[in-house]
């Protein structure tokens, strides 16, 4: 998260630049195009369209404290590894402003809690919710699993963040494409059956939107905005090509996109051009109540 001192002095607001974590490093290299800047529909914002020409918008450093609140397990069977997952959350407290709260492990899904999926903490007065949502994986073999079980606790866990007065924003790898839009391929056949594209998934990730009433704040903030990608497959080489699918999201509260909210989600974003792994980062600027 990063944030502006001149908006702390000027403001009663605090304007903070919050990253998902679900970018994981790589060894192995790869090369991606850029997005120009356009104008968001916020003032004031910057936001990056669908379109991969011209240099990325330099960005500043942000200066701070660093606070990392991490989750990481290992599950082990005599020599097979079952499940090897974690989320992490890096906060940077400003000089004008509050350390991230207290964090919260888990949703209350025994399964998920067990593999360290999620974390949780309060940054003035939005509930961070960061998520590595389970693969359907190989031959579909955690597929039930993923659209009944894990979206069940995780649709509950939202709704009761929420009844309590919080805005959510919901933001990880959540290992889906949802629309069309959303993957380089989709008039394939075979991405019927492919983990994360499957007809099962992307039904379930629709109804989580409605049933939590949470809105996907890139699409909110670019609707028109096409090939724009969060995932390449490392195997296949995809990357120089753009053949991509858009796995990683920022999703808010609904509350969190109308123009006169506070807090509010300004803009969202893919930092398509961060290379290091098969992920990029993807994040979104809101604009906090200073605590």
């Amino acid at each position: 998260m990063r944030r502006s001192a001149a908006t702390c002095a000027a403001s009663w607001k605090q304007s903070r630049r919050t990253f998902s974590a679900s970018w994981r490093p790589s060894s192995r290299r790869a090369t991606s195009g850029r997005w120009s800047q356009t104008s968001s529909r916020r003032s004031g914002s910057s936001a990056r369209s669908g379109t991969r020409t011209g240099p990325a918008a330099p960005r500043r450093r942000a200066t701070g404290e660093l606070t990392l609140i991490l989750t990481l397990t290992l599950v082990l069977d005599l020599t097979r590894i079952l499940a090897a997952s974690g989320v992490a959350i890096l906060a940077r407290v400003a000089s004008c402003g509050s350390a991230a709260g207290e964090a919260t492990f888990g949703i209350g899904e025994p399964v998920a809690d067990a593999e360290g999926r999620t974390i949780t903490v309060d940054i003035g007065g939005v509930a961070l919710v960061a998520a590595y949502v389970p693969n359907a994986g190989e031959g579909l073999r955690r597929l039930e699993y993923r659209v009944g079980t894990w979206e069940t606790a995780m649709v509950s866990y939202l709704q009761r963040l929420q009844a309590g007065g919080r805005a959510v924003l919901y933001t990880g790898d959540l290992n889906v494409a949802h629309a069309d839009a959303d993957f380089f391929n989709p008039e394939e056949k075979r991405m019927l059956k492919q983990a994360g594209t499957t007809p099962q998934e992307r039904e379930a990730f629709g109804r989580m939107l409605e049933e939590a009433t949470l809105v996907d704040l890139f699409r909110a903030a670019h609707p028109e905005a096409r090939h724009v990608y969060s995932y390449w497959s490392m195997r296949a080489r995809n990357r120089p090509w753009n053949r991509g699918l858009r796995l990683d999201y920022t999703l808010g509260s609904s509350a969190l996109w109308r123009a006169d909210a506070a807090p509010a989600a300004l803009d969202a974003f893919v930092l398509d051009d961060v290379l290091g792994s098969d992920h990029a980062p993807v994040g979104v600027d809101l604009l906090l109540l200073e605590q």
